[in-house]
């Protein structure tokens, strides 16, 4: 399978989690946002251009890297992107790398509803891996914005809401595979 999967939703959605085991299912790597957000995050303000730089290189040495890999191995990636012109951009770089691997470019959209968004959201683990804990931010991303669903992409809605991140991914995995046809 060569397949560019990229699972997008709220922060609290269990991206990473169910990316990791669809990569595992799928014979895939997981490159999480996280990956590449972390270096950024541990020493730099959000708002110092510092921050975004480095998050840039990060992201464009990693996505150059994962270009490389052999191609019978999928690369899944997590982000929460919304429709607005600079997370569309951005998935203009996994459509590129896609089009360098000759791979599927799939893109999930993981529905939840807001208040299991924030239970999940809330999960004492999150903070071990700096990730967002604020219902009120959580709450201003989701009135203000709509998940990004990507034009010439595959595209997976799926309402995680009263799923399991394993039931979740088994569904991802499964629909890949029913979905598969080769790529020219």
């Amino acid at each position: 399978m060569n397949c560019v999967l990229h699972i997008n939703g709220w922060p609290g959605s269990g991206k990473r989690t169910i990316g990791s085991i669809v990569a595992s299912r799928i014979g895939g790597r997981l490159l999480d946002c996280h990956v590449m957000l972390n270096p950024a995050e541990a020493l730099f303000e959000r708002g110092d251009p510092l921050h975004a730089s480095l998050l840039d290189a990060v992201r464009t040495i990693a996505l150059d890297h994962a270009a490389k890999l052999k191609p019978n191995v999928s690369i899944v990636l997590t982000d929460p992107l919304s429709d607005d012109a600079f997370d569309t951009k951005l998935f203009e770089r996994f459509r590129q790398l896609a089009k360098r691997r000759k791979a599927r470019l799939v893109s999930v959209v993981l529905e939840i509803a807001l208040e299991e968004n924030v239970r999940r959201l809330l999960t004492p683990s999150r903070s071990e891996q700096r990730k967002l804990r604020r219902p009120e931010v959580l709450q201003q991303m989701r009135d203000s914005y709509r998940l990004l669903r990507p034009s010439g992409a595959e595209i997976l809605d799926l309402d995680v809401t009263q799923l399991t991140e394993v039931e979740a991914a088994t569904r991802i995995a499964d629909w890949i595979r029913s979905a598969e046809r080769p790529t020219k």
